[in-house]
């Protein structure tokens, strides 16, 4: 998708309200992540949108969920909430109260997966 298409989808969901359809984009890394481009919205001059990263286990998929707010012009993304759930249990395990630093990622990142969501996005 480029960036006319994010803008699109951008104006449908600020216009239409939010798209209840989620759209996973492959953003490669290891582990592997994905984004949701249906949960891209601007806030406070930050992107906020949701995130996961898949670990392959023995017996299914879990998945690290986590909503970000992105500042592209600083290069950093911030980790406002997160939960794990899997493919093999209904259970949802919510993130831990973590300090302001510890929610800190800075881009570029150790896993290509936030790095190619950070180009993704912001556009670089």
């Amino acid at each position: 998708m480029n960036r006319l298409m994010l803008g699109l989808v951008f104006v449908a969901s600020t216009v239409c309200g939010h798209v209840s359809a989620q759209e996973w984009v492959y953003l490669g890394g290891r582990p592997a992540g994905e984004m949701d481009t249906s949960s891209i919205m601007e806030k406070g001059g930050l992107l906020h949108l949701n995130v996961r990263i898949i670990a392959d286990q023995p017996q299914g998929r879990m998945f690290l969920n986590q909503a970000l707010a992105v500042d592209c012009s600083e290069g950093w993304a911030w980790i406002s909430d997160g939960w794990i759930t899997s493919s093999f249990s209904s259970k949802v395990a919510p993130m831990p109260d973590l300090p302001e630093h510890q929610r800190i990622i800075h881009l570029p990142a150790p896993n290509e997966a936030y790095n190619n969501m950070y180009h993704y996005i912001c556009g670089l």
